[in-house]
């Protein structure tokens, strides 16, 4: 009896860990965007961790030939999918002979794996891949089918947050970088009525190597019906507004497939082992915002950051309480409080201003920190805290944190609300910026001048590391 209690007690410490494992998406680590007042709450019908041996039909659908065969010379096969060592498989094969569907003749068997759910607006949509080696597609996509509209919703939105090859068999074509970026799209075709046509999408190199070299985590913010934000490892890479609303639910797709712009090979580009062939998908996840099992929350809205001395600072705190609070603004310099404001709020959340009266000026030249706290009223332990560090007072602008006298690299407008601009020499750069607690939480690569879209930055002090294989300079930036 001792043993079995043991053991019940071990499987119910294993399930709680896998609820704090899975209680906030990837993004979380990076720069989480959400909505005050809210959390991210797994939605389990659309999402799944492949720890079965077999394709969780109840959740999926391993081909749909009365939708879609396939593209030519690729064939939808339901032989192509299996469930390995925690992962969901698409293994890609050369087919004995040639076949003819539909009048098409087909010489590849790929994959094409369905939700049986949809997912909808607001919801945060990743999964965990890694490509195949092949000339063959690794891709997670969205989309609707048309026949289930109606009226003017009777037309087709498609998504999609990650669409590579492992293998670019034409390099002059427009998509040569392909085998080493994350790729995505919005599509809106089909349509009834008056509602706009067209493709809008971005991309961004992978930090190194190939698709298949890793796995990686994509996914997508559907945010709003105008406003999708993607993410790249939970690190957020750009924003796209669609040619027409995104507003109809959408199905999840993993699919293997073939490109008319990217050529079989004459040998046919199968000779590679299993694993060469293989595009595997570790997990796919799909979250929701909810008002229920809210953390309490505080962090800095605006701050005042690189300015003029002065007696007095306001500053703009966001909170989230589940009682009566109070809200603590602290200067630190030294690893010592100089100055403290406190706040006294209401259970709820939202944007509150407190102001930091002195005495005297802050001296200039000086580094600082500003911390905000969530506490007990009258209480001196934290229940939640943000802080910025290396604030500097100064009448001057702060160019270069590495070298002020020889700067080579610039970035404007400083302070920015939307776009900030990097000025470099010619040749390609690695650009990172990263929040006051050392996340990273963009990456793009440059080359030559370019923007960097910072929109979906909360308001405050960022640093931006801009790299190259001969130079390195880091700035400070405020976002405002």
């Amino acid at each position: 009896m001792k043993s079995q209690k043991m053991y019940f007690l071990w499987i119910g410490f294993f399930l709680m860990l896998s609820n704090i494992l899975y209680a906030q998406p990837e993004f979380v680590k990076g720069n989480d965007p959400k909505p005050l007042g809210t959390s991210w709450q797994l939605r389990p019908e659309v999402s799944d961790d492949f720890d079965g041996t077999e394709l969780d039909l109840v959740k999926w659908k391993n081909t749909d030939p009365k939708r879609w065969i396939g593209r030519a010379p690729g064939l939808f096969k339901e032989n192509t999918v299996s469930v390995k060592e925690g992962a969901m498989c698409i293994t890609n094969y050369q087919l004995e002979k040639e076949e003819v569907v539909n009048g098409q003749t087909f010489t590849h068997g790929c994959g094409h794996v369905i939700s049986n759910k949809n997912v909808n607006v607001g919801n945060y949509i990743e999964c965990r891949m890694k490509a195949n080696k092949t000339f063959l597609s690794s891709t997670f996509w969205l989309i609707n089918y048309k026949n289930e509209g109606q009226g003017c919703d009777k037309r087709v939105t498609e998504l999609d947050i990650q669409e590579c090859v492992g293998q670019v068999t034409n390099p002059q074509s427009w998509n040569e970088n392909f085998d080493q970026s994350m790729h995505s799209n919005t599509h809106s075709r089909n349509v009834s009525c008056d509602t706009p046509t067209g493709s809008v999408g971005n991309s961004v190199d992978l930090p190194s190597g190939k698709v298949y070299d890793d796995f990686h985590v994509y996914g997508a913010w559907w945010k709003s019906k105008n406003e999708i934000l993607f993410y790249l490892d939970g690190v957020y890479q750009y924003s796209v507004t669609p040619a027409a609303d995104f507003s109809i639910d959408l199905y999840i797709k993993l699919v293997t497939e073939t490109y008319d712009w990217n050529p079989t090979p004459a040998d046919g580009g199968m000779t590679g082992s299993w694993e060469d062939r293989t595009t595997k998908y570790d997990w796919v996840r799909t979250w929701e915002l909810s008002t229920e099992n809210v953390e309490e929350s505080v962090g800095f809205n605006e701050v005042p950051n690189n300015v003029p001395p002065a007696k007095s600072y306001d500053f703009k705190v966001d909170y989230v309480a589940n009682e009566k609070r109070e809200i603590v603004v602290e200067v630190w310099s030294a690893n010592k409080v100089l100055h403290t404001a406190k706040k006294t709020i209401e259970k709820g959340f939202g944007t509150t201003s407190i102001a930091l009266e002195m005495d005297e000026t802050l001296p200039s030249g000086n580094n600082y920190s500003w911390k905000v706290s969530l506490r007990a009223v009258g209480g001196q332990d934290n229940l939640s805290d943000e802080q910025i560090d290396n604030i500097i007072i100064t009448s001057e602008p702060v160019l270069s944190i590495d070298d002020l006298d020889s700067v080579k690299v610039a970035i404007y407008p400083n302070p920015t609300e939307n776009t900030l601009t990097v000025d470099v020499p010619k040749g390609k750069y690695s650009v990172d910026i990263y929040n006051v607690k050392g996340q990273k939480v963009i990456h793009k690569t440059l080359k030559n001048k370019g923007k960097v879209d910072v929109s979906a930055l909360k308001s405050g002090s960022y640093i931006l590391k801009v790299q190259s294989t001969q130079m390195s300079h880091t700035f400070n930036f405020i976002k405002k």
